[in-house]
């Protein structure tokens, strides 16, 4: 009897567990995607003064977005400055620029495929060879950049 006690207190168990399961089930699928997740409007421009917040941060990351914050002070990077300002036309939209004033001069880029962090590039070159590294979407640029490279080295 004992056992027959025992099976009929499992199988009460078993059903009550598969009821509230499904219970759960439909009171979460019944909530819309609306409002479980908030769209953020990300900024039509891809050259930005300052930094953007965490929020529109991790919203381009996950998007596919790498973004570059580029630190610089006045009259520094006269060579490098323009070619920065015009990455975004040459990158495609996949990139976002954040220029930050500072007392210092680097660069950090970040995307889903890694991180480039304080980098100084001397040329558009060795900034191109550094972006090439972690974009999401490798751009035409990156593809002669490394042929004109290996046939120099050739």
């Amino acid at each position: 009897m004992k056992k027959q006690m025992q099976k009929t207190v499992m199988t009460i168990i078993i059903v009550v567990l598969l009821a509230m399961s499904t219970i759960a089930f439909v009171v979460i699928s019944s909530v819309s995607p609306e409002q479980t997740t908030q769209t953020l409007e990300l900024p039509k421009q891809s050259v930005i003064d300052g930094y953007i917040n965490e929020s529109y941060r991790q919203t381009y990351l996950s998007k596919g977005y790498t973004l570059m914050e580029y630190h610089y002070y006045d009259n520094c990077c006269k060579n490098i400055s323009p070619f920065i300002d015009y990455l975004p036309e040459v990158i495609g939209t996949q990139l976002v620029v954040q220029k930050i004033k500072d007392t210092d001069y680097y660069i950090n880029l970040e995307s889903a495929f890694g991180t480039e962090e304080k980098i100084k590039p001397d040329t558009n070159e060795d900034l191109l060879r550094s972006l090439c590294k972690v974009l999401t979407k490798t751009p035409i640029d990156c593809g002669l950049l490394a042929v004109k490279e290996n046939s120099s080295s050739g």
